[in-house]
C-alpha cells in the first residue's frame, strides 16, 4: 500500500476494525476501496475512494458492486449519500441503480 496516500492508507486501517474493505486492483495494486462507512441493523452507507490516477474507469462500480452483494447476503441494504456537486458520485449511484429519495441540508464551516 505504499503507492496509496497516507490519508487514505489511515482511513482504510481504521475502517477494516468494523467493515470488510473490498478493493479493485490494477497490476496487482490496490487502486480503488469501498467499506461501510456506517452500519445500522438493516442499512450501510456506502464510502468509496479510487486514486486519482485511477477515476473515471469503472474500477469503484467493480468494489462497490462487490460490498452490495457480500452485505445484501447478510440482509443489508445499501444507502448512497452524495453532495450535489459531487457529479462523479452521482453518476456512480446512478450507474448502479440508485435513485434520490431524500435530500439533506449539509453546513459547512467557511475558512
Amino acid at each position: 500500500m505504499d503507492h496509496t496516500p497516507a490519508e487514505l492508507k489511515e482511513e482504510l486501517v481504521e475502517a477494516a476494525k468494523y467493515s470488510p474493505v473490498a478493493a479493485t486492483c490494477v497490476e496487482r495494486l490496490p487502486v480503488s476501496f469501498c467499506y461501510a462507512g456506517s452500519q445500522t441493523e438493516s442499512l450501510w452507507d456506502i464510502s468509496i475512494d479510487t486514486l486519482a490516477g485511477h477515476r473515471n474507469r469503472g474500477y469503484a462500480a467493480l468494489c462497490v458492486a462487490f460490498l452490495i452483494e457480500h452485505f445484501r447476503r447478510q440482509g443489508l441494504a445499501p444507502v448512497w449519500g452524495a453532495l450535489e456537486s459531487n457529479v462523479p458520485s452521482m453518476k456512480l449511484a446512478a450507474k448502479l441503480g440508485f435513485t434520490p429519495v431524500d435530500q439533506l441540508v449539509v453546513f459547512e464551516t467557511s475558512d
